[in-house]
């Protein structure tokens, strides 16, 4: 069919793409790259993060998106990982051993060989460690001679659902602790163990079917032999994550091997049926940063490499920002001028780009971590939780010797009424067993903020500080007469935020450490207003504000619909 009679594809979603979180190759936040793809020049409803080797962007990009969504904009954010990926990892650390031994050997014979002056250089490959920088040229490149041992390979992973999510984090996890040489790595039996809820695409010109590609090609390898060596790779990975759950990247830009790789992948869809999409690899954040991100590639490697010139666009090879269904078209319609085998597969790249966006929005849910609190629920046979409150803290008062103190005795009782009128008793018994566990660990600070002025804490040794000697208040921290106005802050989904700025159905982190919605949100007017004067200014309050005043000599707590002429008042009783 003739290029021109196909219509060019209507709807696309890059699987694979950069920000800053990408050390000295991304440029620009999660919320930059986001708000680009939404503009009304791009048009996009969905944007895939993976950034290399880390998940470090994505709550970035969660938070943005989730102002997005509120904004009432379409949009799905897909979380993942370009993780850098061997075959084996106990085959990639015996031969990593394999190598550590040859240079120790040679060190040893250089040490033994006192008579010879000349100096014996060892190539240790840079062994020095430090940040972990991704080398696109290297990646573009690929040294199709380097020892296997020096490898790492590009592989793009994505979370489809809830549990994909919490294995990609297994797997940047394990790939530092267990696959950590300059750059983390994960491998076929990691991705096996952990491969529920992914999806995988091969990735770019750094990725294990390119390279499989480009050195069969340098070794005179024949295409059957090729596909043969691609076929093992992707019966591997439909093993670990499922035949639906695996795709062929193709990518478009001027590098020649790309379009090699191109030629044999789309080769390999129609030998195999495993379904190709087409990503834009994006590293900066709109077309116009193109300067700013090949200046930044080229601070991270000051000192290390030479010719760090800064290219002319007409030198670029890849232009690396989030392209829309009709960017991608025209990048593909550059390529197939110059390249004889896309005639024919039209249609193939058509559907390759359009299927990104089907697979977004038909296999991928909205999802992220579940950030709420989980606090264990603890029984005492036939005690209410708070009773059995209650009596911890009776047995610690004459643990203390202030059993007969009336003053700590009233206070007690003070702080245990209001615990149990808020229904926080669950709540300060599993402090108590938490700091209870940790005392034969570790040592504690004298107090953890306004709870110093608790002697309940005190008491269960939560805090360490008595706070009766130092006047501190019960009220700083807890109380069921505390109020909130409009300016008190509170944790949202978004953050943080004060009351007069979320809105009802939003959900908000609640004492329970659950987040739930807001189903009503007002303002309550008090016929009997209060006007005091404070600090020469005037405050009118609610009859039931409280407030600390100075009485007779003595620190009092009390509403001001009972304040007393000669009080002097000390301030708000609330949290600033």
């Amino acid at each position: 069919m003739s290029i021109d009679l196909i219509t060019p594809p209507d709807r696309f979603v890059s699987l694979h793409s950069h920000s800053t979180f990408s050390t000295f190759d991304g440029l620009g936040y999660p919320s930059d790259h986001i708000d680009f793809v939404l503009s009304e020049s791009q048009g996009m409803d969905a944007w895939a993060l993976t950034d290399h080797g880390n998940g470090n962007g994505l709550a970035h990009a969660h938070s943005h998106a989730v102002k997005m969504q509120k904004a009432g904009k379409k949009f799905r954010q897909i979380y993942g990982v370009e993780f850098y990926f061997v075959p084996s990892l106990d085959q990639w650390t015996e031969d990593y051993s394999a190598h550590r031994q040859a240079i120790k050997d040679a060190k040893t014979a250089a040490a033994a060989e006192k008579k010879s002056k000349e100096k014996i250089i060892i190539d240790a490959d840079d062994e020095s460690g430090g940040l972990v920088i991704e080398d696109e040229d290297e990646s573009k490149k690929i040294d199709i001679l380097k020892d296997e041992w020096k490898r790492r390979y590009h592989l793009v992973v994505t979370a489809r659902n809830r549990k994909g999510l919490n294995n990609l984090f297994v797997l940047v996890k394990k790939s530092y602790k267990d696959g950590f040489y300059r750059y983390p790595r994960i491998d076929f039996k990691m991705l096996k163990e952990h491969g529920e809820g992914l999806h995988v695409n091969s990735a770019c010109l750094g990725g294990i079917f390119s390279n499989r590609i480009l050195r069969g090609v340098a070794h005179d390898k024949s295409r059957d032999e090729i596909q043969k060596d691609l076929l093992n790779l992707t019966d591997r990975f439909t093993d670990a994550v499922g035949i639906e759950n695996f795709k062929l990247e193709l990518q478009f830009n001027k590098l020649n091997k790309q379009h090699v790789v191109n030629d044999y992948l789309i080769e390999h869809h129609k030998l195999t049926g495993i379904p190709l999409i087409s990503t834009a690899d994006s590293h900066y954040p709109s077309n116009d940063k193109w300067q700013a991100r090949e200046l930044y590639k080229k601070l991270g490697w000051l000192g290390k490499k030479d010719n760090l010139t800064l290219p002319a666009f007409e030198d670029l090879k890849c232009e690396l920002y989030p392209k829309n269904a009709q960017q991608m078209w025209d990048e593909f319609l550059e390529g197939y001028k110059e390249h004889d085998f896309y005639k024919g597969n039209e249609l193939l790249v058509k559907e390759s780009i359009e299927r990104t966006h089907d697979i977004v929005w038909n296999d991928f849910e909205d999802t992220w971590i579940d950030v709420s609190a989980k606090l264990p629920t603890i029984t005492i046979p036939n005690k209410t939780p708070f009773k059995h409150l209650s009596d911890l803290v009776k047995n610690s008062l004459v643990t203390e010797g202030l059993h007969t103190n009336k003053e700590y005795v009233d206070r007690a009782k003070y702080e245990l009424s209001d615990i149990k009128y808020l229904g926080h008793e669950a709540y300060f018994i599993t402090m108590y067993e938490i700091f209870k566990k940790a005392e034969t660990k570790t040592l504690f600070g004298a107090g953890r903020g306004s709870g110093a002025g608790s002697l309940v804490n005190y008491l269960l040794g939560i805090t360490q500080l008595d706070p009766i000697p130092y006047n501190l208040l019960w009220s700083r921290f807890l109380g069921r007469h505390r109020c909130l106005d409009e300016d008190t802050y509170v944790i949202s989904e978004c953050g943080k935020k004060k009351i007069k700025d979320v809105s009802e159905g939003e959900k908000v982190l609640t004492h329970t450490g659950q987040y739930r919605k807001i189903i009503d949100k007002a303002v309550t007017q008090h016929d009997m207003a209060v006007e005091i004067k404070f600090n020469g200014r005037k405050i009118i309050c609610s009859p039931n504000h409280r407030w600390i005043v100075n009485r007779n000599g003595n620190e009092v707590e009390t509403m001001a619909c009972h304040l007393q002429k000669g009080d002097k008042l000390i301030r708000l009783d609330r949290d600033k």
